[in-house]
């Protein structure tokens, strides 16, 4: 559904074009955006020109004609514009109606809250850290870290947790992202780019000021023990509502508060719990996304959180950039063209052994709608 922002902004277009210079057809085209139920020819005649059923000049037919040559201005200026964000249809439903709406296609219709704000959109990635034992070449990814420590403690730390794996460890944050994470960028950044000609900007925790957050509509990427900017997030009173959560620190796991009988039965093949815990599997693994209205204002904020699997993050990326996919999800969805403010998605994507092959296409297993 068009903002009334967009839809000012099209018939400024629509008048400023070569199709509208005359001034009859324009008054005729803001005349019918203003109304907002169907309006027979003889309606038209007296609202709009001025000639009740009693004046002898009234002709249903002129109105008729003239609405008929406005269609045609409209098509002509659709095909002179085919890559406006917007069309309009003048249609008969027991009467004329105006019809402005965006030429979004599903994708865009799943990404507006972000495409309506793209200069604005930054994707924030998680932090990896890497303890490295230089004496005996060996490298390790760290992922029990929750809060910050000093590199001495974070070593200790892993020390003690790993007595079986000795070694002379000194932790280290570089600038290294999970394949999955770059992967789900650059899907990212080239259909932001095709659509609206700007290249995203990519950031982790580490190098992400508040301030600039604060003034951005941010795409996380990544896990809550990684991302501390995710992890606030969720222990934020802005989420509450949201039910689907990675369910603590054991690899894929996902918890559901709450859990919908309906959810139940989608979940049943996967081992669901009666308390909605859904444990990890050596054939799949499962990723949440979470859509909320920006509390700046700027378009939304999404998250994606995937727990250990580096290209579960990529393929969901990849199916909510692919129009047929999207169309599906949709129509699944029931949303028409405008999505909820604030939703949630559970995903299921599955893991080929020895990841030889890859992870596959993803699968839509539940979703709802949030009251934020």
């Amino acid at each position: 559904m068009a903002t009334n922002e967009e839809r000012m902004a099209f018939l400024k277009r629509l008048m400023a074009s070569k199709h509208f210079k005359a001034k009859k057809a324009k008054e005729l085209l803001l005349f019918l955006s203003e109304q907002t139920e169907p309006l027979r020819a003889a309606g038209i005649e007296e609202l709009h020109y001025g000639r009740g059923r009693h004046d002898e000049n009234f002709d249903e037919d002129h109105a008729r004609q003239a609405v008929e040559e406005l269609r045609k201005r409209l098509q002509r200026y659709e095909e002179s514009f085919p890559t406006d964000s917007m069309k309009a249809e003048c249609v008969n439903e027991k009467g004329y109606i105006l019809r402005i709406q965006s030429r979004a296609t599903p994708s865009e219709v799943f990404w507006a809250p972000h495409l309506r704000v793209a200069q604005k959109v930054l994707v924030i990635c998680a932090d990896h850290l890497f303890l490295f034992d230089a004496k005996n070449s060996k490298v390790v990814r760290y992922y029990n870290f929750n809060e910050d420590g000093t590199p001495a403690s974070i070593a200790e730390r892993f020390r003690l947790e790993h007595p079986e794996d000795p070694g002379d460890w000194v932790p280290s944050y570089n600038f290294y992202l999970a394949t999955g994470e770059v992967m789900a960028f650059e899907t990212l950044q080239k259909w932001f780019f095709k659509r609206r000609s700007i290249l995203l900007p990519r950031v982790t925790c580490r190098n992400a000021l508040s301030e600039r957050i604060n003034r951005s509509s941010p795409i996380y990427l990544g896990r809550p023990a990684t991302h501390e900017y995710m992890r606030e997030l969720y222990n934020n009173p802005a989420t509450a509502n949201f039910r689907y959560r990675p369910g603590g620190v054991t690899a894929g796991a996902v918890q559901i508060n709450g859990i919908r009988s309906d959810e139940r039965e989608a979940l049943q093949r996967f081992g669901v719990s009666k308390d909605g815990k859904l444990s990890a599997s050596p054939s799949h693994a499962f990723g949440i996304l979470a859509r909320l209205p920006n509390p700046s204002g700027l378009g939304g904020v999404t998250i994606i959180t995937f727990h250990y699997y580096s290209r579960v993050v990529a393929k969901i990326v990849e199916m909510l950039t692919n129009d047929d996919e999207v169309s599906e999800i949709l129509g699944r969805m029931n949303v028409g063209d405008e999505v909820p403010a604030a939703f949630e998605m559970l995903f299921r994507v599955a893991l080929s052994p020895g990841a030889v092959e890859g992870e596959g296409t993803p699968e839509l297993l539940c979703w709802h709608p949030v009251d934020a």
